[in-house]
């Protein structure tokens, strides 16, 4: 019995470990995005933004990170030249449907 009681042990704090792990991963997983030009780095933070404030009605959470790294240079989304002032709004009062607007 001990031995079992032993083996639930193990397997409940790999679970754990792993849950832990995976949390981590999602919160600090973009990293640096790297990028070849200013077309494609807009491309990209519309795209991201378009889903994510249709889905969780809001802008990305690293929005305003410098994580694009265009040419050496570290730019955000929010940057002027890349998407600007974009904002993620619902469509009309109460219709709780938002649109990703730039």
């Amino acid at each position: 019995m001990k031995g079992l009681s032993t083996t639930i042990l193990i397997v409940v704090s790999a679970v754990v470990i792993l849950v832990a792990a995976l949390v981590v991963l999602a919160i600090f997983g973009s990293g640096i995005t790297p990028i070849t030009d200013f077309a494609q780095a807009r491309s990209i933070c519309m795209q991201r933004g378009a889903s994510v404030c249709a889905t969780l009605k809001t802008l990305p959470s690293d929005w305003y990170s410098t994580n694009l790294n265009i040419n050496g240079q570290y730019k955000s989304c929010s940057d002027s030249e890349i998407a600007g002032s974009c904002k993620c709004e619902e469509t009309s009062a109460g219709s709780k449907i938002y649109q990703f607007k730039c």
